[in-house]
């Protein structure tokens, strides 16, 4: 095929192919099902509530084990996180592994989560938290948690963005929760989906942070809570190449969704069962009501800050111990009253949803348990460092579809030229 014709060749081939060189690349950045036990992929640290036989630990109100599948909870591999509270408490509980990791902007987190607990036997103030999550190695936090049995986020802006009214959160099944963070610096987006639904948007700014850094999911509640139980599994992390604009539906994630975790239809509503696309179901603890969780701020968004809450980890300096009141934090650092003293009807004196600014549960002396298998890592990841964490990140490809375009234009003018070289000269009449 001679040159002119080949380049115009691919130069149609490059107009064809050009959008998919665009197309959003996912990146694995840590998982963890409890497949290797603990430390396994968290930090190799312990506060005195890790059990590996799962039963109490003398001289603490709350336990977490790893449990194998003999327990009829296990969906999924062949183990799973268990934590739960065994009596009243003082402080906030908090029983559950941590992970220190350095995942690049956007950030994506997927996890499996089961709740059963009775919201009707304490006060509508009592909360269960579900995840946290910092942008910094101080602990410096936004979080999310269930409280008088809704949904709801703390520490930073935000809004409920779901299904009106807002349906009481599932209890007794598995629900897949996925969150996408977006480091822009000086304030990092926050956007929610669960089992597909998307629910939650949110600014986060509180710290400029440009990686997701600091990690954890689990049992830690409100001290009134003496009994209930949660599961974790399947948890996932990943990067984006790009920005995502459109949030109608959760980013897919390159580990794939868990089988039987339900999908866009997962959320429930009054009552009754709540079946997703993608499997799933199971009786969702309806009565759904209006959304009385959150008090409106000056700023118009919520505050999810509280009265109370004692900080047992964070930096020196970034404890942030406490919401409006300013509660004493355990292991130094000043205590922040980061929460204002705005009248927000998400605080309230058993304390802000996760209790407090810190949620950290690891002194940050502490080694870093960000690989896989080994539990060591330095305390302050770089981006030189991600290939000790859990193994997975690959070189972005970062394809040039410009390059292509330019060789289609410059074949089609090339084609173009020759042609009209070819073209015999048109007669004219002769008079």
């Amino acid at each position: 095929m001679p040159l002119p014709r080949l380049l115009a060749v691919a130069g149609l081939i490059a107009f064809t192919v050009a959008p998919a060189a665009f197309a959003q690349t996912a990146t694995k950045e840590w998982q963890s099902g409890f497949e290797t036990g603990f430390p396994g992929e968290f930090l190799d640290y312990d506060d005195g509530s890790w059990s590996a036989t799962g039963e109490p630990v003398p001289g603490t109100e709350e336990v977490w084990t790893i449990v194998d599948d003999s327990d009829p909870r296990v969906m999924w591999g062949s183990h799973a996180y268990k934590g739960f509270p065994t009596g009243p408490d003082t402080e906030n509980h908090r029983c559950y592994p941590v992970v220190y990791l350095d995942v690049p902007s956007p950030a994506v987190n997927s996890f499996m989560a089961y709740i059963d607990a009775d919201f009707s036997q304490v006060s509508a103030s009592e909360w269960i938290h579900l995840a946290t999550y910092a942008n910094n190695p101080d602990w410096v936090v936004f979080t999310m948690s269930v409280r008088d049995k809704k949904l709801e986020m703390a520490h930073l802006d935000w809004d409920y963005v779901g299904p009106a009214p807002q349906p009481d959160f599932p209890l007794r099944k598995w629900v897949r929760m996925t969150t996408y963070m977006e480091f822009n610096g000086a304030s990092t987006l926050v956007h929610v989906w669960q089992d597909g639904v998307h629910i939650f948007q949110g600014t986060f700014t509180d710290d400029n942070g440009t990686t997701l850094q600091r990690v954890h999911w689990g049992w830690y509640s409100s001290p009134g809570w003496t009994e209930g139980v949660e599961y974790n599994d399947e948890i996932q992390v990943w990067s984006l190449s790009d920005k995502i604009t459109d949030f109608t539906e959760e980013p897919e994630s390159p580990y794939g969704t868990p089988d039987g975790s339900g999908g866009t239809g997962g959320m429930g509503g009054t009552g009754g069962t709540s079946n997703g696309a993608g499997g799933g179901g199971g009786v969702d603890e309806g009565n759904a009501g209006a959304d009385s969780s959150g008090g409106t701020t000056a700023s118009g968004g919520r505050s999810s800050g509280g009265s109370s809450g004692q900080a047992r980890g964070g930096g020196a300096g970034r404890s942030n111990a406490g919401a409006s009141s300013g509660g004493a934090a355990t292991n130094g650092g000043s205590s922040n009253t980061t929460g204002g003293t705005g009248a927000a009807t998400n605080g309230g004196s058993g304390g802000g949803s996760s209790g407090g600014r810190s949620g950290g549960g690891a002194p940050n002396g502490g080694t870093s348990g960000a690989t896989s298998g080994s539990g060591t890592a330095p305390a302050a990841p770089s981006s030189e460092d991600d290939d000790s964490g859990c193994g997975c990140r690959t070189a972005p490809h970062e394809p040039n579809p410009l390059g292509w375009l330019a060789v289609g234009a410059l074949g089609l003018a090339s084609f173009a030229k020759r042609r009209s070289q070819r073209r015999p000269a048109r007669s004219g009449r002769s008079k």
